[in-house]
């Protein structure tokens, strides 16, 4: 299991709710997040998350472990 930082942001825009990989960073006493990866829609990063389980090793996203993330 990787040690990457990140964790799960779900932004309300248009009336829908999106999920993003997001990383966070100090700077100057201030927090700023960094979007590593986008879900989609809350339904459908709800599906895909679901499928993921289900066989993790094909279906995990490249970009992702290609940054680390596993």
């Amino acid at each position: 299991m990787s040690q990457v930082p990140g964790f799960l942001k779900f932004v309300l825009a248009k009336e829908r709710r999106y999920v993003y990989l997001v990383v966070a960073e100090k700077k100057n006493k201030k927090v700023h997040t960094h979007m590593v990866y986008r879900f989609g829609s809350l339904e459908k990063a709800l599906e895909t998350m679901y499928e993921m389980r289900g066989d993790f090793e094909n279906l995990f996203p490249l970009e992702l472990k290609e940054r680390g993330y596993d």
